[in-house]
């Protein structure tokens, strides 16, 4: 599953907001973040049930640099549960004069659902350094 982005302006992925699986169990397996076609950081993950919870913040144990024009791809390899999912989702994200565009997966294709108007991604953080 997975999704792919373009940033405008330079700054930081320090984290991944997932969907927590739907019933009680858990999902395990692996989150990736590639730059064009290479992978820049790939991190193990366990989700487990909360009830009246849907998304977890899994923070990044290392931030990934992001820079204007480049092609980012999030992917995931979960197993396990049923997740919840989202649908109708936000295209482009403006913060703080950054602007994070998402599009489906471009890397990897993954047989899934995922894509920019349905998936498992509920949100990411984005560390975004400005001036004064």
């Amino acid at each position: 599953m997975g999704l792919s982005f373009t940033v405008s302006s330079g700054g930081k992925l320090s984290a991944v907001d997932l969907f927590l699986p739907i019933i009680e169990g858990c999902l395990t397996g692996v989150v990736e973040i590639l730059e064009e076609s290479t992978i820049k950081h790939t991190q193990n993950v366990t989700l487990n049930y909360k009830k009246d919870k849907e998304p977890e913040l899994i923070h990044l144990e290392t931030c990934v640099h992001l820079s204007a024009g480049k092609v980012y791809s999030i992917r995931q390899r979960l197993k396990g549960s049923s997740a919840f999912t989202c649908y109708g989702c936000a295209e482009k994200i403006t913060v703080k004069d950054v602007t994070m565009s998402l599009t489906n997966l471009q890397v990897g294709l993954i047989e899934d659902l995922t894509s920019v108007s349905t998936g498992q991604f509920y949100g990411f953080e984005l560390l975004i350094k400005t001036t004064k």
